[in-house]
C-alpha cells in the first residue's frame, strides 16, 4: 500500500523507541494492539535481548523494493505450496495472496480474519490450524500410498 513501505525503508535500522508505536499501527491489527497495551514495552524488551542487526533490517527492507518480478514464473512452481495471509494486512494488500493463490499450480489459500501483517503471533491458533490443515493432507497422501503398495 502507498506509503508504507517507503515510511518503512526511511527508518535504516529498527525504529527508535518514540517511533515503534507507528511501526506497530503498521504490523499489528487494531483488536490486538488492544489487547495487548504493552504491546510496545514487550517488543522493546525482545528487541534488547535479541536484536537484529541493521545490515540485516535494511536487506530485508530493500528486497521489497528491488527483487525482479517473477510473477511470469510463479506456474513453474510445482510442490505443495500455502498462502496465508492476515486479512487486514497494511504491508503487502491481500490481492497479493489472492494473485499467489491463482498463479502458483495447486496452492491453498488461508485468509486469516481479523489479522495483519503478523498473522502468526496475533492469531496463533488460526495460523497453526491452516498450517496443520495443510500438512494433513500430504500426511493422508503417504498413509494411503503406503496402504496401496
Amino acid at each position: 500500500p502507498e506509503g508504507i513501505l517507503e515510511t518503512l525503508y526511511r527508518h535504516q535500522s529498527h525504529p527508535p523507541p518514540d517511533k515503534l508505536a507507528d511501526f506497530i499501527e503498521i504490523f499489528y491489527h487494531e483488536e490486538y494492539r488492544q489487547q495487548n497495551p504493552d504491546l510496545k514495552e514487550r517488543l522493546e524488551e525482545y528487541e534488547s535481548k535479541l536484536p537484529q542487526p541493521d545490515y540485516a533490517y535494511r536487506h530485508q527492507l530493500a528486497m521489497c523494493f528491488s527483487h525482479p518480478n517473477y510473477s511470469d514464473r510463479l506456474n513453474q512452481i510445482n510442490v505443495p505450496t500455502l498462502v496465508i495471509h492476515g486479512s487486514e494486512d497494511k504491508v503487502w494488500p491481500i490481492e497479493n495472496a489472492h494473485y499467489l493463490h491463482q498463479n502458483i499450480p495447486n496452492a491453498t489459500l488461508a485468509i486469516i480474519e481479523d489479522s495483519a501483517h503478523m498473522v502468526f503471533i496475533e492469531k496463533p491458533d488460526s495460523f497453526n490450524s491452516a498450517v496443520m490443515r495443510f500438512f494433513r493432507q500430504f500426511d493422508l497422501y503417504i498413509l494411503e500410498n503406503e496402504i496401496l503398495s
